[in-house]
């Protein structure tokens, strides 16, 4: 399970970022500023479990992020949790990918069919809990 979900993972990813490149944003960049545009301002943490990316990945990828002036980071009640957001810039620049975005979406559907597509979207939704549910012992 864990090779084929993987191989799938790095084909899907590159495909993506074979795109994103002439916008010097990489999937998972891309991924960051849409969780923001959808969800923000969120905490680093929040931003983590919502994305599940470890807290490593997600401080370089905030980082480089932050550095581009795509997102900016304000500081919390209790000044140990930053919350995140877009700029203006990243707000621009999120809706200018989206088009290239959208493209390999849509070649994906038509290689895999509606139906494949929405099975695809409910099974890695089910893996993803799954394999939660067994990081936390239930």
């Amino acid at each position: 399970m864990c090779a084929t979900v993987r191989r799938a993972a790095r084909t899907v990813t590159a495909a993506y970022d074979n795109v994103l490149r002439k916008h010097s944003m990489t999937i998972t960049q891309f991924t960051i500023l849409q969780a923001l545009q959808l969800a923000s301002p969120v905490t680093q943490g929040q931003l983590g479990d919502i994305l599940a990316i470890d807290s490593t990945t997600l401080t370089r990828s905030l980082r480089l992020l932050m550095k581009s002036g795509w997102i900016h980071r304000t500081e919390g009640a209790d000044r140990r949790a930053w919350s995140f957001s877009l700029t203006k810039r990243g707000e621009g620049v999120f809706s200018g990918v989206l088009p290239d975005w959208g493209e390999v979406q849509q070649q994906l559907r038509k290689q895999l069919g509606q139906d494949a597509w929405l099975n695809a979207f409910q099974a890695f939704d089910e893996l993803t809990t799954a394999v939660q549910s067994i990081g936390e012992g239930k």
